[in-house]
């Protein structure tokens, strides 16, 4: 009989990452002041207290009864069923072709614990597609975390035709909210897309560089805004193809430097030459320290992008995936991994992509959100999804 100290050891592993996978949640909802956030951080810090007392000594900690032993699942899952014992013939068939298939080192335990966490999310597709009420829950109580966003993007929204019905639900929901700022905000996108190349690529970046945070449904409103900007943003900068395209991406890097609000006035007295030696020399240090912070929204940005091109426009139903959430130092170490394994494995149903079956569904479950908020955020949503179509 082997030893169960290895399988031990792994499940050991797996609670560490579980734990980092809630410290990056905890992060992202800890603030507030609302009836409901301070009710979770009293929750939260009893049950904390009550952990620092079960681990506050190795005696405490007596290992489980063989009785009390249930099989081991994947790493952050302990709430969902197991893929094997919940996937029908079909979907366990598709599970083992597609890790069968993958190229990833399998030997790796970061690629193994991706395969597992992607199968275990398979079961998903046997339910019911979300219904408004559902929506509405998720955008006024986003408590459900990166299992059930990416769930979400599998199961889609609503049935085929549902825009008048979901428009007729949420009106009333957002009628109480004031949406006299979305004129500006709709106007200069609608500005920013009359420039070309470079000059919107620009307009558009320094246009994200003012997000404004805020809370529960008018905070959906203003990811749906921003993140009409973050898709023009990378569906342009992926248009900077050919043999300038690095020249031209480092002209944009260093006039985006120049015009920081503490930049202005120095470089506005210097020639092109002069600002080129400024950031190369005196200003290397903070420019390179200013460069990493951009790159990684642009990584953001770029993945939003990947999503979109993927499933479609149901990635504009769920705030999770604000592109504040999809860089490397806001998620756990295996996000890009998963995030990426995902991107290039789409579920299928009969041989045909859950994308392919269930976009309709949420593209019309998307025109009664943003027809229930204003008539000219729908014509300004339908644009975008027009001039960048995805590849579902």
């Amino acid at each position: 009989m082997s030893s169960p100290i290895p399988d031990r050891h792994e499940r050991q592993d797996y609670a560490l990452e579980r734990a980092d996978d809630l410290f990056h949640d905890f992060d992202a909802v800890w603030d507030g002041s609302s009836p409901v956030t301070v009710n979770f951080r009293a929750k939260a810090s009893v049950k904390i207290e009550s952990l620092k007392r079960r681990f506050s000594s190795v005696d405490n900690m007596a290992p489980p009864s063989p009785a009390q032993k249930r099989p081991r699942l994947p790493p952050a899952l302990d709430d969902v069923p197991s893929a094997t014992s919940t996937l029908n013939a079909d979907l366990q068939s598709q599970r083992d072709v597609t890790l069968s298939n993958c190229s990833q080192d399998r030997s790796h335990p970061r690629t193994k614990r991706v395969e597992e966490r992607y199968a275990s999310l398979l079961h998903h597709l046997n339910e019911e597609t979300f219904s408004s009420q559902t929506f509405l829950t998720n955008i006024e109580n986003p408590v459900g975390g990166e299992h059930a966003a990416f769930a979400q993007l599998s199961v889609g929204y609503s049935n085929d035709g549902c825009l008048r019905d979901w428009k007729q639900f949420l009106s009333d929901k957002f009628s109480s909210i004031d949406v006299s700022w979305l004129s500006n905000e709709l106007g200069g996108i609608e500005k920013r897309a009359d420039l070309e190349g470079t000059d919107r690529i620009r307009a558009t970046h320094l246009a994200l560089q003012d997000t404004v945070e805020s809370t529960n449904k008018k905070c959906y409103i203003e990811f749906l805004i921003s993140h009409i900007s973050v898709l023009s943003f990378g569906m342009d900068w992926r248009e900077i193809k050919g043999k300038n395209s690095n020249k031209i991406k480092q002209e944009f890097y260093e006039s985006m430097y120049q015009s920081i609000p503490d930049n202005k006035a120095l470089f506005g007295a210097l020639t092109a030459q002069e600002c080129l030696s400024a950031i190369n020399n005196d200003h290397a240090a903070p420019y390179t320290a200013w460069r990493a912070k951009i790159d990684a929204q642009i990584t953001a940005r770029n993945r939003f992008v990947d999503l979109y091109l993927a499933y479609g426009p149901i990635v504009f139903l769920d705030p999770f995936w604000d592109v504040r959430t999809l860089t490397n130092s806001a998620r756990h170490k295996d996000f890009p991994a998963l995030f990426k394994y995902f991107i290039e494995n789409v579920p299928e149903e009969e041989g045909v992509t859950v994308t392919v079956t269930r976009w309709r569904g949420s593209f019309d479950a998307l025109g009664g959100v943003v027809s229930a908020i204003d008539t000219r955020l729908a014509k300004c949503m339908k644009s975008l999804l027009d001039k960048y179509p995805d590849d579902v």
